[in-house]
């Protein structure tokens, strides 16, 4: 469970641990986010990854959506950007949105 995840990794010595919710508004992951949201006080950060926190990452300078913009067919990060860009808008891949928030 979430509750034994935090409890070990904060207890080895982990200062901060990152929780990204897809579907925070779905109630399967309420319970989920109520327990990372415990342990906020040791390290625990919660990012509710909806429509709105999508948006601020887009106009907060997240490095995969700045090269997306740019037209330098030299740089290999910005063909893997507009990759991972064009899958998550289009088919909400997985692994693009884990891209993306790293």
């Amino acid at each position: 469970t979430l509750e034994s995840f935090c409890r070990y990794h904060f207890g080895v010595g982990f200062r901060a641990i990152h929780f990204f919710f897809d579907a925070p508004a779905d109630p399967k992951e309420a319970a989920a986010l109520r327990a990372c949201e415990r342990w906020s006080k040791a390290g625990a950060v919660v990012h509710r990854c909806d429509a709105a926190w999508w948006a601020r990452e887009r106009r907060s300078g997240n490095r995969l959506f700045k090269a997306a913009e740019r037209d330098d067919a030299s740089d290999p990060l910005v063909e893997a950007a507009k990759d991972a860009v064009r899958w998550h808008d289009e088919v909400r891949d997985v692994q693009a949105r884990q891209q993306l928030v790293v």
